[in-house]
Protein backbone atom coordinates (compact mmCIF):
# COMPACT_ATOMS: atom_id res chain seq x y z
CA UNK A 1 0.00 0.00 0.00
CA UNK A 2 1.27 3.49 -0.77
CA UNK A 3 0.01 6.77 0.56
CA UNK A 4 -0.14 9.47 -2.14
CA UNK A 5 2.95 8.15 -3.87
CA UNK A 6 5.02 7.97 -0.69
CA UNK A 7 7.00 4.96 0.50
CA UNK A 8 5.40 1.55 0.81
CA UNK A 9 3.91 0.79 4.24
CA UNK A 10 3.47 -2.75 5.53
CA UNK A 11 0.70 -2.85 8.11
CA UNK A 12 0.62 -6.59 8.69
CA UNK A 13 4.12 -7.83 9.37
CA UNK A 14 5.17 -11.27 10.41
CA UNK A 15 6.56 -11.20 13.94
CA UNK A 16 8.78 -13.49 15.94
CA UNK A 17 8.02 -13.85 19.67
CA UNK A 18 9.86 -15.69 22.42
CA UNK A 19 10.90 -15.71 26.06
CA UNK A 20 14.55 -14.92 26.72
CA UNK A 21 16.60 -14.92 29.90
CA UNK A 22 18.46 -11.75 30.80
CA UNK A 23 20.81 -10.97 33.69
CA UNK A 24 18.68 -8.93 36.08
CA UNK A 25 19.68 -6.42 38.74
CA UNK A 26 22.65 -7.75 40.76
CA UNK A 27 22.95 -10.82 38.54
CA UNK A 28 20.03 -13.24 38.95
CA UNK A 29 18.48 -14.44 35.70
CA UNK A 30 15.01 -13.13 34.90
CA UNK A 31 12.66 -13.91 32.05
CA UNK A 32 11.71 -11.34 29.44
CA UNK A 33 9.23 -11.56 26.59
CA UNK A 34 10.51 -10.36 23.23
CA UNK A 35 8.85 -9.71 19.89
CA UNK A 36 10.32 -8.37 16.68
CA UNK A 37 9.20 -7.95 13.11
CA UNK A 38 10.51 -10.62 10.77
CA UNK A 39 13.25 -9.23 8.59
CA UNK A 40 16.71 -7.82 9.09
CA UNK A 41 16.02 -4.28 10.24
CA UNK A 42 17.48 -1.89 11.30
CA UNK A 43 14.83 -1.63 13.99
CA UNK A 44 14.23 0.89 16.76
CA UNK A 45 13.58 -0.63 20.17
CA UNK A 46 11.12 -0.19 23.00
CA UNK A 47 11.42 -1.52 26.54
CA UNK A 48 8.07 -2.01 28.24
CA UNK A 49 7.91 -1.67 32.03
CA UNK A 50 4.86 -3.57 33.26
CA UNK A 51 2.29 -2.32 35.76
CA UNK A 52 1.55 -3.65 39.25
CA UNK A 53 -0.76 -6.37 38.01
CA UNK A 54 2.53 -7.73 36.77
CA UNK A 55 3.87 -9.48 33.74
CA UNK A 56 0.36 -10.01 32.47
CA UNK A 57 -1.35 -10.80 29.19
CA UNK A 58 -1.82 -7.06 28.59
CA UNK A 59 1.92 -6.42 28.49
CA UNK A 60 2.70 -9.56 26.51
CA UNK A 61 0.16 -8.48 23.89
CA UNK A 62 1.50 -4.91 23.93
CA UNK A 63 5.00 -6.23 23.19
CA UNK A 64 3.52 -7.96 20.13
CA UNK A 65 1.72 -4.77 19.07
CA UNK A 66 4.96 -2.78 19.11
CA UNK A 67 6.62 -5.48 16.99
CA UNK A 68 3.69 -5.40 14.59
CA UNK A 69 4.39 -1.69 14.10
CA UNK A 70 8.10 -2.19 13.38
CA UNK A 71 9.83 -2.16 16.78
CA UNK A 72 12.05 -4.65 18.56
CA UNK A 73 10.20 -4.89 21.89
CA UNK A 74 11.01 -6.46 25.25
CA UNK A 75 9.26 -6.64 28.63
CA UNK A 76 11.18 -8.11 31.57
CA UNK A 77 9.33 -9.92 34.34
CA UNK A 78 10.13 -7.49 37.15
CA UNK A 79 8.33 -9.70 39.67
CA UNK A 80 10.09 -12.97 38.84
CA UNK A 81 11.89 -12.98 42.18
CA UNK A 82 8.47 -13.14 43.90
CA UNK A 83 7.79 -16.54 42.30
CA UNK A 84 6.00 -18.10 39.38
CA UNK A 85 2.33 -18.63 38.69
CA UNK A 86 -0.76 -16.64 37.96
CA UNK A 87 0.23 -12.96 37.48
CA UNK A 88 -2.55 -11.87 39.88
CA UNK A 89 -1.16 -14.12 42.64
CA UNK A 90 2.41 -12.99 42.04
CA UNK A 91 1.32 -9.32 42.06
CA UNK A 92 -0.52 -9.91 45.36
CA UNK A 93 2.73 -11.22 46.88
CA UNK A 94 4.63 -8.20 45.53
CA UNK A 95 1.97 -5.83 46.90
CA UNK A 96 2.09 -7.53 50.30
CA UNK A 97 5.86 -6.96 50.39
CA UNK A 98 5.45 -3.26 49.56
CA UNK A 99 6.38 -3.57 45.88
CA UNK A 100 9.81 -3.87 44.35
CA UNK A 101 12.55 -1.36 44.99
CA UNK A 102 13.20 1.36 42.45
CA UNK A 103 16.84 0.25 42.33
CA UNK A 104 15.87 -3.32 41.39
CA UNK A 105 13.45 -2.07 38.73
CA UNK A 106 16.11 0.23 37.25
CA UNK A 107 18.66 -2.61 37.20
CA UNK A 108 16.23 -5.01 35.53
CA UNK A 109 15.20 -2.36 32.98
CA UNK A 110 18.84 -1.56 32.25
CA UNK A 111 19.37 -5.28 31.63
CA UNK A 112 16.54 -5.24 29.08
CA UNK A 113 18.09 -2.21 27.34
CA UNK A 114 21.50 -3.91 27.30
CA UNK A 115 19.98 -7.07 25.81
CA UNK A 116 18.25 -5.01 23.13
CA UNK A 117 21.35 -3.07 22.14
CA UNK A 118 23.23 -6.35 21.66
CA UNK A 119 20.74 -7.64 19.09
CA UNK A 120 21.66 -7.72 15.41
CA UNK A 121 19.43 -5.43 13.41
CA UNK A 122 18.82 -2.98 16.28
CA UNK A 123 19.43 0.63 15.20
CA UNK A 124 20.67 1.85 18.62
CA UNK A 125 17.52 3.78 19.52
CA UNK A 126 15.55 2.70 22.62
CA UNK A 127 12.35 4.12 24.07
CA UNK A 128 10.84 3.16 27.43
CA UNK A 129 7.09 2.66 27.84
CA UNK A 130 4.99 1.97 30.91
CA UNK A 131 1.49 2.55 32.22
CA UNK A 132 0.15 2.88 35.75
CA UNK A 133 3.01 2.03 38.12
CA UNK A 134 5.01 1.07 35.01
CA UNK A 135 4.63 4.68 33.87
CA UNK A 136 6.21 5.86 37.10
CA UNK A 137 8.96 3.31 36.69
CA UNK A 138 9.54 4.28 33.04
CA UNK A 139 9.88 7.92 34.15
CA UNK A 140 12.49 6.95 36.77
Amino acid sequence: MTLQGSKTISFYRGIICENVTIKGDNGPPITAYVAKPSGAGPLPGVVLVHHLPGWSEFYIETVRRFAHHGYLAICANLYERAGQGNPDDVAARVRAEGGISDAQMVGDTEAAVKWMRAQPGHNGKVGVFGSCSGGRHAFI
